[in-house]
């Protein structure tokens, strides 16, 4: 091979393997400009409600209070009713309920028993209004029940009248209970016993 020829094909690979070098950086380059984006999600914050209205209401011998919190949620409302002692700043929750606009939850004026023991909550919506009964200690009923529903077990026992208030207490375990007639308008007040889920009859309506 003559000397003219070994110098052109000395270039030819020379080109070849520049070129080759090139493309090898490009790639190298590119590879590097494309790598994934690392993406730093920002966590959403909770946003608390402010509370709406705080109703409160001391217990006979001073030693506890009852604490409803009301607070909006969307369309609807959110009620938490805790316990206080006069021994402890913390708050014992005891009930909580979801209810829409038109409905509400309240702490009756009488909503103590003379005994401290036990304490009732007024639930009001457009069908009817509902009571429940709580231990102010926590603890539950019979069945493991957290509350006892007065106007479910009055449906159960007592036939031709519906509840329209329940007033206060008689007695240490003894509810006043309001009720009307379904098809007329008498009127009949019952005792709504604690202790056995019982009602009885009066002779006598307290308004």
């Amino acid at each position: 091979m003559s000397r003219k020829m070994k110098l052109i094909v000395f270039i030819f690979f020379a080109t070849v393997a520049g070129l080759y070098g090139l493309s090898r950086l490009d790639l190298t380059i590119i590879s590097k400009a494309v790598s994934p984006i690392e993406i730093v999600e920002t966590p959403v914050p909770t946003i608390i409600q402010p509370v709406l209205k705080n109703s409160t209401m001391d217990s006979p011998d001073g030693k506890a209070s009852l604490i409803l919190d009301s607070r909006q949620t969307g369309d609807d409302i959110t009620y938490s009713v805790f316990i206080t002692s006069v021994s402890s700043t913390e708050r014992q929750l005891i009930f909580g309920k979801e209810l829409d606009a038109s409905s509400g939850l309240s702490i009756p004026y009488n909503t103590w028993s003379p005994d401290n023991k036990y304490f009732f909550l007024k639930v009001q919506t457009q069908a009817l209004n509902n009571y429940y009964v709580f231990f102010a200690s926590g603890k539950y009923f019979n069945d493991d029940l957290a509350y006892l529903d007065i106007q479910k077990l009055f449906e159960q026992k007592v036939k031709g009248f519906i509840i329209t208030d329940v007033t206060g207490w008689a007695s240490p375990a003894l509810l006043i209970v309001n009720t009307r007639e379904e098809a007329g308008d008498k009127k009949v007040s019952y005792w709504f016993d604690v202790t056995n889920q019982s009602f009885t009859r009066l002779s006598t309506f307290f308004e």
